[in-house]
């Protein structure tokens, strides 16, 4: 009964977009879209005009790892990360039981 219950809802859950689009197929992922966007005009009215935005990508470079708001994050999880092996292998054993 489970299966089926999976069956279904594979079969009546319409697709995301996404998938379509992250494999350069932008035709289907624009029709599931459009689709989408008549299916709530339907129910709800006139869609709103998108808004666009542009952002601006990250710096990769590894001298950005030591800027904030990284290097805060960056220190807290190394801290983290010492009190864990610590606490697995230096205080509970090699095999990390307690």
């Amino acid at each position: 009964m489970g299966a089926l219950g999976v069956w279904y809802a594979r079969k009546s859950v319409p697709e995301s977009p996404r998938w379509p689009e992250s494999v350069d197929q932008t035709a289907e992922a624009d029709d599931l879209i459009q689709e989408i966007e008549a299916e709530v005009e339907a129910q709800k009215g006139p869609l709103p005009a998108p808004v666009i935005t542009r952002v601006q990508p990250a710096s990769r470079d590894i001298g950005s790892l030591l800027a904030q708001p990284l290097l805060t994050r960056m220190v807290v999880g190394s801290i983290v990360l010492i009190v864990i092996k610590t606490r697995l292998y230096g205080l509970g054993g090699i095999d990390g039981t307690a």
